[in-house]
């Protein structure tokens, strides 16, 4: 749990460090909380290991959620510095742990290079904390091997220095994009490796394609004519590079990457992507030849579509708020100096949609009260519509969840409601259940309301939270859902029948006639508190009754044990006596039913001149159990 504790510190300290100019109070705040956590866990260990991969990280063995947005943002960033392993010793300095945290911050990009760039710069920066950068030397072409064969490869010697080649081949190029991906790449996964590098290759220019293609060695041209779709296109590229029609050629290499794009391989059919793949390469071929041809287009017109293409391809990556802390960086900013604009308005939307709202109300809970900015921001996350995002963003954040309760009460009870009603996951409508509960009665018509459902499900979860109100909603009748077709309705509605004093005699009486055992057993079990006496009589016929379940029987003589009366009192003797001669009764042959009434008998009529008689016959029983149970009270130590 201390590993874990600080990981989030970390994350947090990592993710919001940049917000804040040096020497801030938040900074300051972050600072401590960090060192503190880091200080706590190794104070007890001698080093803590985090393993870092392209989405997650593992500490401590435990592999962080994927899907966790904290964590993921974490991993990425340090990923992007390309770190492998980060291990923190026992001795850490905070003014150590402020300069990394400070240093991996930072995100890579034009105007900052990542951290593993520096090498062996790095060494001796932080004494206490030890970089293992990712192995780009160890970057190879993946290649089969049997499932048995224990020593599994990636790739032979010559692929390594091959795919070096090719990297340094690019860098030349002046290609940084192509270069990024291949030294990022997650080789776990060569065909996702593939698919990027040929989107880009062919959005390349003809020209800087062939220059490219002769700098690789023979091994890589050998392996890109393999297919015949791979060959064709090369056939088409080259004889663009060699044509007079270089618009057209242009023209062709895009109508190349919208095919590639619409390309997907169906598994469960291999036979229909080879004739797809074989119907592609005939095109191709046949489009590889006669390239003398006029542009159709204007000038003008050629490069307001390259525009667009390009345009399109700056906005096709996965941008995540987390990756980015402008969102919040424009919510701090706005507190600070008072003021909302749109900008403010817009990164407050993302963050809500964006699963952030829990972040928000944090920010919003530390700045200035009664100040403009505080309190148009509060009126933004104050909504029925923050309350939909939450329950709709996986996984739900149900502690922010109760804090949108506590501020909007009734507004937040409708979505919830609907959001209990559509949920197929137990747990979460168990949880929403509790949540629900805590608004109170004034949630009782939003139920009633809701009630009027033929699927029986929704019927029992609605009646489940009726009965955690103080009272029944006004106007409202249990009446339908004690006689309901669905025995699962009608057990909830006994339920909060049987837990009220007005009606609960009849309640009783009538889920005693019940067909479902476990209505009867809600009934037993209410009588064991108070049996009514209109109920006497139905008792003492079930528990006579040798087709009823036992564990009834059982209930129903407990439920007795409460009353008094001479009727349950001869109910009781009648099974634990049996006549065995002709003016002389003995003990029944032992059973559940006999020693639960027997027990009954000695703690409550043991004064009776017949039970006497039956208790002192029992503690002279061979049966250490039938002696057991006919001990009186005192005798029990």
């Amino acid at each position: 749990m201390e590993a874990q504790a600080f990981l989030v510190e970390f994350a947090r300290a990592v993710q919001r460090w940049g917000m804040y100019p040096a020497g801030h109070p938040a900074v300051v705040s972050m600072a401590e909380s960090v060192t503190a956590q880091a200080g706590e866990y190794l104070a007890a260990h001698p080093s803590l290991s985090i393993r870092i991969d392209s989405n997650h990280l593992t500490v401590e063995d435990v592999e962080t959620d994927p899907e966790q947005a904290l964590f993921r943002g974490l991993s990425r960033r340090l990923y992007r510095h390309f770190l492998y392993n980060l291990t923190f010793e026992r001795g850490l300095q905070a003014t150590e742990l402020t300069d990394f945290i400070s240093a991996v911050s930072v995100s890579p990009g034009p105007l900052a290079e990542p951290l593993g760039n520096a090498g062996k710069d790095l060494d001796g920066r932080w004494p206490h904390i030890r970089i293992e950068l990712i192995p780009f030397e160890s970057l190879a072409l993946a290649r089969e091997c049997p499932e048995d064969d224990d020593t599994y490869w990636a790739g032979e010697a010559e692929s390594q220095a091959a795919l070096a080649q090719a990297q340094q081949q690019l860098a030349d190029l002046n290609l940084p994009k192509l270069s990024e991906v291949l030294r990022g790449a997650d080789t776990s996964d060569p065909g996702a490796l593939h698919e990027g590098i040929s989107r880009l290759v062919l959005d390349m220019e003809p020209g800087t394609l062939q220059r490219l293609m002769l700098s690789l060695p023979d091994s890589y041209r050998r392996s890109a004519a393999q297919t015949a779709v791979e060959q064709s296109i090369q056939e088409i590229i080259e004889a663009a590079d060699e044509g007079q029609g270089g618009n057209a050629s242009q023209a062709l290499l895009r109508l190349l990457v919208k095919l590639a794009l619409l390309t997907e391989t169906d598994e469960e059919c291999p036979e229909t992507d080879e004739e797809s793949d074989a119907m592609l390469a005939a095109l191709l071929q046949r489009m590889g030849s006669g390239w003398d041809i006029e542009d159709p287009n204007p000038q003008e017109y050629e490069e307001t579509l390259r525009s667009f293409d390009r345009t399109a391809r700056e906005f096709a990556g996965d941008i995540e708020w987390e990756d980015d802390p402008d969102n919040e960086r424009i919510v701090q900013i706005s507190l600070e100096i008072d003021e909302t604009a749109p900008p403010t308005l817009k990164a407050t939307a993302n963050l809500i949609s964006g699963g952030r709202t829990g972040g928000l109300m944090d920010i919003l809970d530390n700045s200035p009260e009664n100040t403009t900015a505080t309190e148009a921001l509060w009126k933004r996350v104050d909504r029925r519509e923050t309350v939909n995002h939450l329950l709709n963003y996986r996984p739900v954040d149900y502690p922010t969840l109760d804090r949108m309760i506590a501020r909007i009460w009734l507004e937040s009870a409708g979505p919830m409601l609907d959001s209990l009603l559509e949920s197929e996951s137990r747990s979460e409508r168990f949880t929403l259940l509790e949540l629900l509960s805590r608004i109170g009665p004034e949630l009782g018509p939003l139920i009633v309301e809701r009630l009027d459902d033929s699927r029986w499900y929704r019927t029992r979860n609605l009646l489940t939270l009726i009965g955690c109100l103080p009272d029944l909603p006004e106007g409202f009748s249990l009446v339908p859902y004690l006689e309901h077709s669905e025995p699962r309705v009608r057990r909830e509605a006994f339920a909060i029948a049987l837990n009220r004093a007005q009606g609960r005699v009849q309640a009783i009486l009538r889920a005693l006639d019940d067909d479902d055992h476990l209505v009867v057993e809600r009934a037993l079990e209410s009588s064991r508190r108070s049996c009514p006496a209109e109920a006497v009589p139905f008792i003492i016929t079930l528990i006579h009754n040798p087709d009823t379940y036992t564990r009834l029987r059982i209930l129903g003589i407990r439920a007795l044990a409460g009353s008094r009366s001479r009727q349950c009192y001869d109910a009781l003797l009648s099974l634990v006596q049996v006549r065995k001669f002709l003016f002389w009764n003995g003990l029944a042959p032992k059973s559940a039913i006999m020693l639960e009434a027997l027990a009954v008998i000695s703690r409550s009529w043991r004064s009776e001149p017949q039970a006497r008689s039956l208790l002192a016959e029992a503690l002279r029983s061979p049966d250490s159990q039938i002696r057991a149970v006919a001990r009186p009270p005192e005798d029990y130590s």
